[in-house]
């Protein structure tokens, strides 16, 4: 049998460094469970965004640079990500 373990908003904190946690759980619809799943899966995901946008513009592919850059974007509003 597995045992779940369920979240509470309570059990988030307020703020993280560089993550505005209220906001990002507004985002998901305000469930604390989604929202650490987002969180994990932004970390898995996009964890070598920046070196893999620098190294298509070493390449001079401005292209799918920005193709990065963009989806990082993205995903970082999502869960909250500020500054």
């Amino acid at each position: 049998m597995i045992k779940e373990r369920l979240m509470r908003v309570e059990d988030l904190p307020e703020a993280l460094p560089g993550l505005n946690v209220r906001e990002g759980l507004t985002r998901i619809g305000g469930d604390p469970e989604s929202y650490r799943r987002l969180l994990r899966k932004f970390s898995r995901n996009q964890a070598d965004a920046a070196g893999a946008a620098k190294r298509l513009l070493a390449a001079n592919d401005v292209t799918a640079a920005a193709r990065v850059i963009h989806s990082l974007a993205g995903v970082a509003g999502n869960v909250g990500a500020a500054g």
